[in-house]
């Protein structure tokens, strides 16, 4: 299973919710399959992304910034594509930057208040 660099962060704080019902349906089956197996990181769209209405082509209808978001993610996880993954690896750095892709990626993120609750 492939999923791209914001992805590694924002599903820590999945709850059940999304754009749509099968977008939805598509998350619980990502997330339950990750807590089991890694991932392996990709650039561009990914498992996730595949089950989203506003993925057109290879590009995200909803938000121009989610390739930096990707970038910033990798980068403060000192990750790469390519790179295989666990849940648990990514929870344990994203303790250490917290705080930094907190203040820079999710000011802007439709999803804060889920993840804030």
């Amino acid at each position: 299973m492939e999923l791209r660099g914001h992805h590694l962060i924002c599903l820590q704080f999945y709850k059940g919710l999304g754009y749509n019902e099968a977008f939805v349906e598509n998350l619980n089956k990502v997330v339950e399959a990750w807590e089991k197996s890694p991932v392996v990181i990709v650039e561009g769209p990914d498992v996730v992304c595949k089950a989203c209405p506003y993925l057109e082509g290879q590009v995200c209808k909803l938000s121009d910034k989610i390739p930096q978001k990707d970038r910033l993610a990798l980068e403060l996880l000192n990750l790469k594509p390519g790179f295989l993954i666990e849940k648990a690896e990514v929870k344990t750095k994203l303790s250490k930057v917290w705080d930094e892709w907190k203040h820079k990626a999710c000011i802007d993120c439709l999803w804060k208040e889920v993840c804030f609750k």
